[in-house]
């Protein structure tokens, strides 16, 4: 389907993101990507599919017009940012940052978090004249811890080049 993100492993292919998690999980069980308990790790997937359906999907129309250097219209932004109003409150009403998404313990919500907020604020800031993720109290702090992993780090490095490089690309 020419989804991203898209692993292969062990010559298996897989797509979506919380599949991709929910492979390592079982992967890998000692290095969990869960809270120990089983509200906590509810409550981790439960933000992950919030950021996934109520945040990056509503976003998501957006990324078109970035590649294409297109605008959309007015009404179109003005339904994207009402859908990202609602989902970033939701995610606002169960965000933890003790000090992470979901609690004390770094999850799948981090992971999707990691992925989904810088892409939102930026798109949102470009299309919508305003970062919606500053709505969503502590996310400045929190992008800051998140991107002092070095996982993170790398990862937000190398999505950068990736950009500039299809942006240079396109123009």
């Amino acid at each position: 389907m020419g989804k991203i993100p898209f692993v292969e492993i062990n010559g298996h292919p897989l797509a979506e993101s919380t599949v991709i998690l929910e492979w390592l999980e079982d992967a890998y069980p000692t290095a969990s990507l869960l809270p120990p308990t089983p509200n906590g790790r509810a409550l981790a997937r439960e933000l992950t599919a919030m950021l996934e359906l109520y945040v990056m999907l509503p976003a998501s129309p957006l990324i078109r017009h970035m590649l294409k250097g297109t605008k959309p219209e007015p009404e179109k932004c003005e339904e994207i940012r009402q859908a990202l109003a609602r989902g970033i409150g939701a995610v606002a009403k169960l965000a933890q940052y003790r000090p992470w998404l979901a609690g004390e313990d770094f999850s799948f919500a981090d992971l999707s978090a990691a992925g989904i907020l810088p892409v939102v604020a930026r798109l949102s800031q470009a299309f919508l004249g305003e970062d919606m993720t500053l709505r969503l109290e502590g996310c400045a702090d929190y992008l800051r811890r998140l991107g002092e992993r070095p996982s993170v780090a790398r990862v937000w490095s190398e999505r950068d080049a990736s950009l500039a490089a299809l942006m240079a690309r396109r123009d």
